[in-house]
């Protein structure tokens, strides 16, 4: 069986996360803060670590990648979700993360 991945005019970014250029919608961007997990968790990229997480609440990853010739580097990561699944997302992520920050 074929497996098909559904992309609608309804999908919106919530993150574009580069090297030491990343952007958050304002309601992730609220509860990453809220979250008590640390930005700057791996080479400049905000949240990164979080990506698996994003996921888990519902997001799609894309990663932005470019090759040249024999080589390729990373870009970025988009964390885009299905609008519908937005409000779904934002209760999920922070049940999510709250069990990073708590001890034990």
């Amino acid at each position: 069986m074929e497996r098909r991945v559904r992309h609608t005019e309804a999908m919106t970014e919530l993150a574009h996360i580069a090297p030491g250029q990343s952007t958050f919608d304002p309601r992730l961007l609220a509860v990453l803060e809220a979250s008590g997990v640390e930005k700057d968790d791996f080479e400049e990229l905000d949240w990164f670590s979080l990506l698996p997480f994003y996921a888990l609440a519902g997001a799609s990853i894309e990663t932005e990648a470019h090759a040249h010739g024999d080589h390729a580097h990373f870009a970025a990561v988009r964390v885009v979700i299905d609008e519908a699944l937005v409000a779904h997302f934002l209760t999920a992520l922070p049940q999510m993360l709250a069990q990073l920050t708590q001890p034990g």
